[in-house]
């Protein structure tokens, strides 16, 4: 019985291994009414361009998405409604603001389900837009004699390009998105006179979008369906849906599944082998002792009571 659960846990720390890369990468939810709508997991590095001082060309530089960054809970929405290129976008939007040590820095992602707009299935959710809130000031030794100290970087939306963000990133609502290899999505192509900007995720995940109720830009609840103002909430649950891959990973993912089963199958039928090698080198009494409960018992007793019946049989004879 040891042999078989030190398979187990060993099988399932090689499944752990194998299959749990990114575990220590950051989670950020955002909740209305204490009901969570969106939860969003990833390592980012952001890249971008900007001018400096002295030097006609474009400079570069990257940064990581802090893991200390905090949900901006102003800024974040379970369900707004915004207009982007003179349409109403439904969307729900977690906005992320880095530690006070990084002023004036923060990031935003809005997702949406509208298949009206967007070439979206139905029930399902999609990114299509990143904004990036930079304050070149505040790390003077990464944005080296910046000419502006602010800049906005807000991601094309053109619905005629299919490199737009929302064909890469989406899945159905009653799922996650989940991508763990290192991706780079370009948020602002390169011109001359415009500051590009793209963004690398790696370990993410995220949903959004399982039930929800809209607002305007006032924060005035919608009327529903029923002619009953409702609260903005989506799905209730605290913990990432089943996981749909992105294209990219997903013969990786299966091939760890297979990998961590094959080794779990060879596992036990190793200590299976070894089991029954070391039973069949056991004589009868050490069977009766190790499981006085098994088959051997049986075999003891008959042998008994056959020299039993032979000592009966001998018995009469001789007084005959």
């Amino acid at each position: 019985m040891s042999f078989f659960l030190t398979t187990i846990i060993f099988a399932f720390v090689i499944f752990k291994n194998l299959n749990g890369a990114g575990s220590s990468t950051p989670v950020w939810s955002y909740a209305d009414n204490n009901i969570e709508c969106l939860k969003f997991k990833a390592s980012a590095t952001l890249t971008l361009a900007y001018f400096q001082e002295g030097n006609q060309k474009k400079s570069y530089a990257s940064i990581p998405l802090s893991p200390n960054a905090v949900v901006n809970e102003h800024n974040s929405s379970c369900g707004v409604i915004r207009n982007v290129n003179f349409f109403n976008i439904i969307s729900q939007v977690i906005s992320l603001t880095y530690p006070a040590t990084y002023p004036g820095w923060g990031i935003s992602f809005y997702f949406t389900n509208d298949s009206s707009l967007f070439k979206l299935s139905d029930n399902s959710f999609g990114l299509y837009q990143i904004q990036i809130n930079a304050n070149f000031s505040s790390m003077p030794n990464i944005f080296i004699n910046p000419i502006l100290k602010t800049h906005v970087y807000m991601s094309y939306l053109d619905d005629n390009n299919d490199n737009n963000l929302i064909n890469s990133i989406y899945a159905h609502t009653d799922h996650s998105y989940f991508c763990p290899s290192s991706q780079v999505y370009e948020l602002i192509g390169p011109k001359e006179d415009i500051l590009e900007a793209s963004i690398t995720l790696k370990n993410f995940r995220v949903q959004a979008f399982t039930d929800i109720h809209v607002t305007d830009d006032n924060d005035h609840f919608s009327v529903s369906n029923k002619d009953k103002v409702k609260n903005i909430f989506s799905s209730s649950t605290s913990s990432f849906q089943t996981r749909e891959t992105c294209p990219s990973n997903q013969d990786e993912t299966d091939l760890v599944s297979i990998i961590a089963g094959s080794i779990l199958v060879a596992l036990i039928i190793t200590n299976l082998i070894f089991y029954l090698v070391y039973r069949c080198r056991l004589n009868n009494e050490a069977l009766m002792i190790v499981n006085d409960n098994s088959h051997f018992t049986d075999k003891v007793y008959d042998k008994k009571m056959n020299d039993f019946n032979s000592l009966d049989d001998s018995f009469a004879s001789n007084k005959d």
